[in-house]
């Protein structure tokens, strides 16, 4: 509020502040339209950092930061995607960004299927210059059986990480028919809730802090905590119960809602995983860092850090029991 002699003159709003910075969400998202060219893109790209910066700055929640900058990606992919006149083509992402819960500082997972005359070499071409960065589990593939070859694949050699990522899988751009020819595949459900279960398991969640080193379950102690597992075992046993009830939701919040609506989850459990999951990617966007010194943090932060710990074991143990 503002005032002059106690009477009120007006309200300062996040949009005058945003504005006092520079950084305009509304004209930021027009600006994605107006580009004509992949260069023009390409230096809205370098800026969609500050706008996250505002944001957090300003008290935006992780999980809110995270979807709009799934927003901002799924604009430029969708701009870049229709300057290659692909007439059978199906862009989804996946992982991060199929949750729309992208962190910039990562590449983007992303599934291609493209049928009849299309160069691919011409997306990567494409894709490159904007200044995205692919990530190594990205697919590029001519057709959805090859698809349901691969993953069979993945399956066979365990590859959990890229099985997970698909299971996140949305439609970006693109046919939504290829899109429903994925959905239809009959998936073994059996095999992959094992394997689902299998890594969930192997995650070693820290006892707490000794002073300023992390005490591990099996005694020992290390300097750095990570975060980025941590915060992974809140999805990793949210996109497990998801899959175990057939649950179509990809991001994490939503499914966390749906299994709550199907009385899975408490409505007390489903708050605490999002107030977990959100105040373990405050750190990560504020410190752009996946593993932190413990001497970072204050006490408080300490206390409630070794709070989600505590929340996170009993979650594996449910998992335990409903698998």
């Amino acid at each position: 509020c503002v005032l002059d002699n106690r009477r009120l003159i007006g309200v300062i709003s996040l949009h005058d502040l945003i504005l006092l910075q520079g950084v305009n969400l509304i004209s930021f998202v027009t600006e994605i339209e107006r580009k004509k060219t992949i260069g023009g893109l390409a230096e809205l790209i370098t800026n969609i950092d500050k706008v996250i910066k505002v944001l957090f700055n300003e008290g935006a929640s992780p999980m809110v930061i995270r979807k709009l900058t799934s927003e901002f990606v799924d604009r430029i992919l969708c701009r870049l995607f229709s300057s290659l006149k692909c007439s059978s083509c199906c862009l989804m992402g996946l992982g991060e960004l199929g949750r729309m819960e992208q962190s910039w500082l990562l590449p983007l997972k992303l599934c291609l299927i493209y049928k009849g005359d299309f160069s691919i070499n011409q997306f990567r071409e494409v894709f490159k210059k904007s200044g995205f960065t692919a990530h190594k589990d990205s697919v590029f593939l001519n057709s959805v059986e090859k698809l349901n070859i691969h993953f069979k694949k993945w399956l066979e050699n365990k590859e959990v990480d890229k099985i997970c990522a698909f299971l996140d899988r949305r439609r970006i751009g693109g046919e939504e028919r290829i899109f429903k020819e994925i959905e239809a595949i009959a998936f073994p459900k059996d095999q992959i809730l094992s394997l689902l279960y299998e890594h969930i398991s192997k995650i070693n969640l820290p006892l707490g802090f000794v002073r300023d080193q992390v005490l591990l379950t099996s005694g020992d102690f290390a300097k750095g905590l990570n975060l980025t597992e941590i915060s992974e075992m809140v999805v990793h046993g949210v996109r497990f119960l998801s899959f175990l009830k057939e649950i179509r939701e990809t991001n994490t919040f939503d499914r966390l809602d749906v299994l709550r609506e199907k009385k899975i989850l408490s409505e007390e459990k489903v708050t605490e995983f999002k107030e977990i999951y959100n105040f373990l990617n405050h750190f990560r966007i504020k410190l752009e860092a996946e593993w932190l010194d413990p001497g970072i943090f204050s006490n408080q932060e300490k206390i409630l850090l070794e709070d989600c710990l505590r929340s996170l074991k009993k979650f594996k143990d449910f998992l335990a029991k409903a698998y």
